[in-house]
């Protein structure tokens, strides 16, 4: 009886001193701070390699405090469920280029007016002077944006030859669910969409139910729908960009420190995350080249019809999504950057 008692009574006192210790070492494994973050990329796109380096460094650089979950391919819903997960907590964080994007921050669709933009260092030198104030706008609905991803220039690419505005009515141009931004350009030009989500392109373009879709180039590659299409119109229609944004509630628990090394960490990144899409952009374009895609280049008289389109696309959209004041100062910015490079 006496030597059980001295065995309990020893691993009680063993208990007593390494369980603090184990806690300890789990406490410390633990982050201070989980930002759980929902995109749309596969896991294995350049985007969730860049992601998982963004997590590694911000891990490294606050000394394992901050932690980023991924979820990807979109298994966490679409970019509204997005911030509505956002809103009640289960989500701290998400990449949005679409209608989400539009939810948090409507005054960034006017750098995606149709033929805005010449050139991506054109888009770049607007976009760096007056994100500030779409940012802003951001901030006073809740979010706070940690970086801007570029997915570069949408062409438009058809089963058929597009070579004006009438051949463009009759060519079943696909619509995105929720793009207030094409639909108004669509119905300018008197061109009847079809409007569909994106999973329903590729059925869509074998049917022949659609016959003409608006991508960037790399986008076109990654859903195979440049296996069913066999023209491009070399006119670039809108310049893609999105915004990765936390939850301002969830921004606001990190220590100022913390703030700054995951902001720099997300702008250093997503620079060079842009540099590589716009490279996938020129490398998917020569494979869509190689497979035999005519080009189509639309003369002077259909590119001003457009250019016309997208100004009345502007002023109908002031007021309801962006300022005039905002319309105007990137149209000043533009002229701003073709006269220094004269």
């Amino acid at each position: 009886m006496i030597t059980w008692f001295r065995r309990t009574r020893q691993r009680f006192v063993f208990l007593l001193v390494v369980t603090p210790v184990l806690a300890a070492g789990i406490a410390a494994d633990r982050p201070k701070y989980q930002l759980k973050i929902a995109v749309q990329a596969p896991e294995r796109s350049v985007w969730g390699k860049t992601l998982k380096s963004i997590s590694r460094e911000i891990a490294e650089k606050s000394n394992g405090e901050v932690k980023l979950k991924a979820y990807w391919s979109g298994a966490q819903g679409n970019e509204r469920t997005l911030l509505r997960k956002m809103r009640v907590g289960q989500l701290q964080g998400a990449s949005l280029i679409g209608e989400g994007a539009v939810d948090v921050c409507p005054a960034s669709l006017v750098l995606h007016l149709p033929l805005l933009f010449d050139n991506e260092d054109e888009a770049d030198y607007v976009l760096q002077r007056i994100r500030s104030r779409l940012e802003d706008q951001c901030r006073a609905r809740g979010y706070e944006v940690v970086g801007w991803a570029q997915m570069g220039f949408s062409y438009l690419f058809s089963k058929d030859p597009v070579r004006d505005l009438a051949t463009l009515r009759k060519a079943k141009p696909w619509l995105i669910e929720s793009d207030p931004l094409s639909r108004a350009f669509y119905d300018v030009l008197g061109v009847t969409p079809v409007s569909t989500g994106a999973a329903n392109v590729l059925p869509g373009l074998q049917s022949g139910l659609i016959r003409t879709v608006a991508s960037p180039p790399v986008g076109l590659v990654a859903m195979q729908w440049h296996s069913r299409i066999k023209y491009r119109v070399d006119a670039r229609i809108t310049y893609t960009s999105g915004i990765l944004v936390l939850s301002r509630k969830s921004w606001g628990r990190l220590p100022a420190t913390l703030q700054s090394t995951v902001r720099d960490t997300f702008e250093k990144q997503l620079a060079e995350l842009n540099r590589k899409i716009r490279q996938q952009n020129r490398d998917a374009l020569k494979e869509i080249e190689k497979r035999g895609v005519e080009t189509i280049r639309p003369d002077a008289e259909d590119r001003a019809t457009l250019v016309k389109a997208s100004e009345e696309v502007g002023q109908r959209l002031v007021g309801e999504y962006f300022s005039q004041a905002t319309l105007d100062r990137v149209h000043e910015l533009r002229t701003q950057y073709r006269r220094s490079r004269k």
